[in-house]
């Protein structure tokens, strides 16, 4: 009986040798074959040929026709459309200025800037031109400088193009727009009736079936196969039909969305109003940078997000409802995260919590937060009030210990740090930096060890800190929270929480927390400065609490010299493992972040590190002494490397401020077999001192180390 071929083999190889055997076994004449060394190897070569490809056709075809499995555009792009989903297009970069205009004659108290109305800016050399869409009249006219002043425009890059159609009786008629660059966002759609028609009718986006009747103006907006979006009419029935003979005139921006993202400086090169020129001064101020700009949706998002758009039927009421609508709306979006005010301590009943991470910047513009909650003015349940937060950024920065076998490798110290630099950054951009996503310290020590086969083990000490912003224009407090315990007994002396400094008054502040007495679950915050005679002055006993058991701080605001001052507040985590909820990201700091590696592997105890630095966060870390003495005078003491051991004199608060942000610890640490305490490593001024800790004398004179090797990336602070 003859063999059946292997039908569940598609690979061309695999093909042909079962066409072999079943000619081996079907006939005997074929039974001793030398199929190489003849024609028939031909005839073979061709149906194993003809069978591979008709199999690779069919499993294509068959992948195309699903959306998750297609990999071709215009199949997705097809699927998308039978579910409503229109991909979005590239987006403008959006900016906000503030123009003032100088009444140059007349007594106008008013003045009116037009649509599209352009400014320029330049990015890497290359000029860009933003312009407005609108109308907008002035906010104000202020009698004592002659100026008309407009707030908050909207800037958007590109250029602005027209298309122009006639329409015919075809029920079919598409209107392709061929511009790749257009923003769909920015189109403007009007319709005469004829040719010689003086007024037209502005037709808006289709959004909703249930909106639209047999006389409504508006369009269909859909993307053909060729990655041109087109516009189709309604028929009567479902949108109004336009008259036969009108002209179709579609204005858009053509822009080079990603190109001109972070511009910080615009001018004004438009027309002016009547009886206006430019300011004398200020003319020109930015509320935001310019951000926002993107590419076209990607495949793999159409994937996500349109069967994620269908689910939503035009309404927001889960959160991934809202997720979808800001999906639609921020092309420039890294991620978003949506949170029911239930899930707060305390409660916000009745509210659902906002919160984009966009691409090319830390926060959204104002005109963005709008624009979302514009969209969801009519989608969402109307007893729950949706609110935009900004993301709540936490920054980690580490000591990072290593043990390597030089013999393992042909890398030298430093380019050893580097790679382990570069391993942490990876790290950070694929575990970290995107809403819910949590820190691991086994994970994070895993890739590490991955760096290099050399090294041997790792260790790493963890700090974090969040950044708070003091207003000279408000008088509002202000509060932030880490979301997790901070490592620290509640009665503690020394603080759990530092910050670093400001100016006001040619005073230089910082803050601490200290110990309430009696009070288990808050420590107050003071605020001090440091006077010319080394004295710590505590200005101000209450400015704030600290919480401890869930690192939420509370703030006055404080008087600052600059319109805003931006300062850190530091702290330690209890659990090395750090949770991101909410609306909370976590990111590390690599310009924090040193790298200590250690090539002694001939210690007998085989430890990574010293073993004194193990429990450096509870017994050895430079947050635990107080540099004061009880009358408030600074110290100056000695501040160690945690692996050399080699001493530096830290003889004003910012220097032991600066060692501390490195790591160095108060007490002499025990240093391992091998390694060198002679200050050799460190260059010129690493030399140990013999002063003790706390001591206010040394017989040994210590210059700050410009590059400490253990120092990294160099001191921050």
């Amino acid at each position: 009986m003859a063999k059946q071929l292997n039908t569940t083999e598609l690979d061309f190889d695999k093909i042909k040798a079962n066409l072999k055997d079943y000619f081996k076994n079907s006939d005997s004449t074929f039974a001793d074959y030398d199929y190489e060394g003849s024609g028939l190897n031909n005839l073979l070569d061709i149906l194993a040929y003809n069978t591979h490809y008709n199999a690779l056709n069919a499993h294509m075809a068959v992948n195309e026709s699903f959306i998750d499995t297609a990999q071709v555009r215009s199949n997705v792009v097809s699927h998308a459309k039978l579910i409503g989903y229109i991909p979005r297009s590239v987006r403008a970069p959006l900016a906000t200025v503030a123009l003032k205009l100088k009444r140059s004659s007349g007594t106008a108290t008013s003045a009116t800037l037009p649509a599209n109305s352009t400014f320029e800016t330049t990015v890497g050399g290359v000029t860009y031109t933003y312009q407005t869409l609108a109308d907008v009249k002035s906010s104000r006219y202020n009698s004592d400088s002659g100026n008309f002043e407009f707030d908050s425009l909207s800037l958007f890059e590109g250029t602005l193009r027209t298309s122009q159609f006639f329409f015919n009786d075809n029920n079919n008629q598409k209107f392709v727009i061929r511009d790749a660059l257009i923003d769909t966002s920015t189109m403007k759609v009007t319709v005469k009736e004829s040719a010689t028609a003086q007024t037209s009718t502005t037709y808006t986006p289709y959004s909703s079936e249930a909106d639209v009747g047999a006389n409504t103006s508006v369009y269909f907006l859909s993307e053909n196969y060729e990655g041109f979006y087109q516009l189709e009419f309604g028929d009567g029935i479902v949108g109004k039909k336009p008259n036969v003979g009108s002209v179709i005139t579609v204005t858009y921006l053509s822009t080079s969305f990603t190109d001109s993202n972070g511009a910080n400086t615009f001018t004004y090169t438009g027309s002016f109003p009547t009886d206006t020129e430019l300011a004398d001064a200020g003319a020109v101020t930015v509320s935001s940078v310019s951000s926002g700009g993107a590419a076209r949706e990607s495949v793999e998002s159409i994937q996500i997000n349109a069967p994620r758009g269908f689910i939503t039927q035009d309404r927001a009421v889960t959160t991934q409802d809202y997720e979808a609508v800001v999906k639609g709306i921020i092309g420039d979006l890294q991620d978003v995260s949506v949170y029911g005010g239930q899930t707060l301590n305390p409660p916000q009943y009745g509210k659902v919590f906002i919160s984009v991470k966009p691409q090319s910047s830390l926060f959204l513009t104002d005109a963005q937060k709008s624009s979302i909650l514009a969209a969801l003015e009519r989608k969402r349940v109307i007893t729950v009030i949706p609110e935009i937060v900004d993301p709540d950024y936490t920054y980690l920065y580490f000591n990072v210990y290593f043990k390597y076998d030089t013999s393992a490798t042909d890398q030298n110290s430093d380019q050893i740090k580097a790679s382990v630099l570069n391993k942490i950054s990876t790290f950070s951009g694929t575990f970290l930096e995107q809403f819910g996503n949590n820190f691991r310290y086994s994970k994070f020590l895993a890739d590490v060890d991955s760096t290099d086969t050399s090294i041997k083990g790792s260790i790493a000490q963890i700090y974090a800190y969040k950044n708070v912003v003091f207003s000279s224009a408000s008088t509002a407090g202000l509060s932030t929270s880490f979301g997790f315990p901070l490592l620290g007994d509640i009665n503690q002396t020394n603080p759990m929480m530092t910050s670093t400094g400001w100016e006001y008054n040619n005073k230089l502040y910082f803050l601490e927390d200290v110990a309430i007495s009696g009070d288990a679950t808050k420590r107050r915050i003071q605020k001090y400065y440091i006077a010319n005679n080394s004295v710590k002055v505590v200005e101000e006993r209450e400015v704030g609490f600290l919480y401890p058991e869930t690192g939420a701080i509370t703030l006055d605001n404080q008087q600052v010299e600059e319109p805003n001052a931006t300062i850190e507040l530091k702290v330690i985590p209890r659990s090395y493992d750090v949770p991101g909820v909410e609306n909370k990201i976590l990111t590390i700091d690599l310009a924090k972040t040193n790298i200590f590696p250690d090539a002694n592997l001939s210690g007998t105890s085989g430890d990574i590190i010293p073993s004194s630095v193990y429990n450096i966060q509870t017994t050895g870390a430079a947050t635990g002494f107080n540099p004061f003495t009880t009358a408030g005078t600074f110290v100056p003491h000695t501040m160690y490397d945690p692996v050399t051991g080699i001493g530096y004199s830290a003889n004003t608060y910012e220097e032991h401020l600066l060692y501390e942000s490195l790591g160095y610890v108060h007490t002499r640490p025990t240093v391992s077999a091998g390694t060198s305490a002679s200050g050799s490593s460190f260059g010129a001024g690493g030399i140990v001192s013999t002063g003790t800790s706390g001591s206010t004398s040394s017989t040994t004179t210590t210059t700050t180390p410009s590059t400490p090797s253990s120092g990294g990336s160099g001191y921050s602070y």
